[in-house]
């Protein structure tokens, strides 16, 4: 975990926000760590949560499981469009089937060899 974190964290990075997790201690600097403590934040409205990227990933890891089983390094990008797609439209389930409908009915299927590089 210290060799990944270390591999992809920027050292210009100023602050770090995780969960509790007590695995992260000692791996991100003390300096720029901050652990989030869901109590707690409910309290304090002027801090960040981690509750949004929480959902969010809980959402790609669902449909990663249920939907495709595995995932290919070469679809990787859509995947995660398809997901934010989802995501950012997570509250307007009534309306999912109509604009499916008006996507379907108004736009041009993607040729196969653009789906397949």
């Amino acid at each position: 975990m210290r060799e990944a974190i270390a591999q992809r964290l920027d050292s210009d990075t100023p602050h770090v926000v995780t969960d509790g997790k007590p695995l992260y201690k000692g791996v991100i600097p003390t300096i720029k760590h901050d652990r989030g403590n869901h109590k707690e934040e409910l309290k304090d409205k002027n801090w960040t949560n981690t509750y949004t990227v929480e959902s969010a990933f809980s959402l790609f890891k669902r449909g990663i499981v249920g939907n495709y089983h595995k995932l290919s390094v070469e679809h990787l990008d859509r995947y995660l469009g398809e997901f934010c797609c989802r995501y950012n439209r997570r509250h307007q389930q009534a309306k999912l089937f109509d604009m499916a409908l008006h996507n379907l009915a108004n736009r041009k299927p993607s040729p196969y060899k653009d789906l397949t590089f």
